[in-house]
This record gives C-alpha cells, sequence and structure tokens, in this order.
C-alpha cells in the first residue's frame, strides 16, 4: 500500500530511514516506532513463506505510483533489524552489546516465527539459550528454559534453583503453572529427604547411623553431655540451611554448618582408654545416603 503523500516515506518528517536498509526498493516496512526500512520482497521470499505468499499474490504492472508500498508492522526498528539481517545473511553490528539478553532476542524469535523464518528463528533460539546461560538467577533461567522448551538448560537450572532460596516473588516472565509445580513439588521432597537423613538414627541410613552418634562403637559409653550439645547445634544448623536451600552443595558450603560438622567430628569417647572419635565421616555418610534417595526427586 502506498503512503498517498505524493513522496516517499522518507519524506514525511515523523520517520526516518534505518541506515542499513536505506536502498529504495518497491517494498518498504514501516516499524512500530516510525523507522522505514526497506526490503526486497523477492530475496526475503527465498526464506519466508509470510513473504513467499505475498509475492505470488502480488499483481504484475497494477501499480502506477512511483512510490513504494508501505507495510506498517508491530515490530520496532531494533527487533526488525536483526531479524532481516539473519534471514538475509548480513553482518550485525555491535551484535553482543544490543542483544545481550533473553529479553532483548525473545521479540525477535517472535517476529521470527510471525513471519515463516524457520532458519532465522533456529538461529535465535539457540541465541536465547546462550544468553540465559549468562543469566545469575537461576530462577530466571529457568523460567526461558521452560518457555523456549529448552531441555538441557531447563535441566541445569532446575537443579541450580533447588541449591538457592526459592522466591517466587522473583518471577519475571511468562511460565507455565505446572513449570512452577514442579519445581515447588522437588524443592519440598528434597528438604524432607535431606532433613530425614541429617535426623535418622536408623541402621545404615545417614551421618548418624547406628553406631556413628552418641555410644562409643568400641567400648559402648555414652557420650557426655557437650557431645550431646554439639550434636544437636549440627543438626539445628543443618536442617536450618536444608529448609531454605535443600541441596548438599549449599549445605556444605554453609560456614557455621562446616564448623559444627569439624566440631562434632573432634568428640572422642570420654573414656581414657578408649578415646574413639565417636562422629566419623558425617559428609561422606551424607552423600552416600542422598544418591541412594536422589532418584526420588527428578525435575521432570
Amino acid at each position: 500500500m502506498s503512503t498517498g503523500d505524493g513522496g516517499t516515506p522518507a519524506a514525511q518528517s515523523r520517520v526516518k530511514i534505518h541506515a542499513d536498509f536505506s536502498k529504495p526498493t518497491r517494498t518498504a516496512l514501516l516499524s512500530s516506532d516510525e523507522v522505514v526500512i526497506y526490503v526486497s520482497l523477492s530475496q526475503l521470499a527465498g526464506s519466508s513463506s509470510f513473504f513467499r505468499g505475498m509475492v505470488e499474490d502480488a499483481t504484475p504492472g497494477t501499480s502506477q505510483s512511483t512510490s513504494p508500498d508501505v507495510i506498517p508492522v508491530s515490530e520496532d526498528s531494533k527487533t526488525l533489524e536483526l531479524l532481516l539481517k539473519l534471514a538475509l545473511g548480513m553482518a550485525v553490528n555491535k551484535l553482543n552489546e544490543r542483544w545481550t539478553c533473553p529479553a532483548d532476542i525473545e521479540p525477535v524469535l517472535d517476529a521470527a516465527r510471525k513471519y515463516d523464518f524457520p532458519g532465522t528463528a533456529q538461529i535465535l533460539l539457540g541465541m536465547i539459550e546462550l544468553s540465559a546461560l549468562r543469566l545469575k538467577n537461576p530462577l530466571a533461567q529457568y523460567i526461558v528454559a521452560c518457555r523456549h522448551n529448552l531441555a538441557t538448560l531447563r535441566s541445569e537450572a532446575f537443579e541450580r534453583c533447588l541449591g538457592t532460596e526459592l522466591d517466587l516473588s522473583a518471577l519475571e516472565g511468562p511460565i507455565e503453572g505446572r513449570d512452577i509445580a514442579a519445581l515447588v513439588k522437588a524443592h519440598r521432597m528434597r528438604v524432607k529427604i535431606l532433613v530425614g537423613i541429617l535426623l535418622s538414627q536408623n541402621e545404615g541410613d545417614g551421618p548418624f547411623a547406628a553406631e556413628n552418634r552418641t555410644t562409643c562403637a568400641r567400648c559402648r559409653t555414652s557420650a557426655e553431655a557437650s557431645a550431646l550439645g554439639a550434636w544437636s547445634t549440627f543438626q539445628r544448623l543443618a536442617v536450618a540451611v536444608i529448609t531454605v536451600r535443600p541441596s548438599l552443595e549449599a549445605l556444605w558450603a554453609d560456614a557455621k554448618v562446616n564448623e559444627a560438622r569439624i566440631k562434632l567430628q573432634q568428640i572422642q569417647c570420654p573414656v581414657q582408654q578408649c578415646k574413639v572419635f565417636m562422629f566419623v565421616d558425617i559428609q561422606r555418610m551424607t552423600e552416600v545416603a542422598w544418591t541412594s534417595r536422589k532418584v526420588k526427586v527428578t525435575g521432570s
């Protein structure tokens, strides 16, 4: 459709021509921020069925106007620039400065799908995944991965989310309820399992199984009150960490937990002739117990 003002779109004071798409053609796109982008429909038709249809529907020789047909579109010029340059194989200036995060690239992917550029959409999806890897917040990574069905990133981000405080009030961007539900369910289940391991005194179950607790394994002497206090302190600190960040990485990264664990492992049997260490291999035994149960909690 023509602008109808007797001149080119550039003649209108409210618009400007994109520097990288300034060679006049019979067709121009008018972005939402009023930037004119000259395009060749025949070039775009090679990779887009949308524009191929426009070429096929056009009636040769019917237009008497010397002005280009102007097509208003809902995308801004930044979005159209990256979309068209990728689709046409053009160099993209300052790519890593202007499109640095998923939020910058997602509108371009939406446009690629809207105008049916499948190859360009595939490239953009890879760009989104790479940019998501640079996000520091694992919950933000998880949201992006779920939104774009990026299975590997979703699984990795899922694990990292469980090692951090799960603050759902900080959600940014749309995400399916089932994906958040899966994360919350796994978070609660891991809390339950890890707390159970840390508090268990059953045979062969966790760091305080069988004789690795308040009774000397050699002489069967009971621990002194100070030892019981140290044991209680470690459990209390460990459970406090696990209920917020249910992962062993978070547990052993906590300075207070590690200090309490070291003190506990230094406690010896009160019998002078015995002196056996009463609490040993707490970290290793916790990890062994968790490995045997971890299969119960998945990110699916």
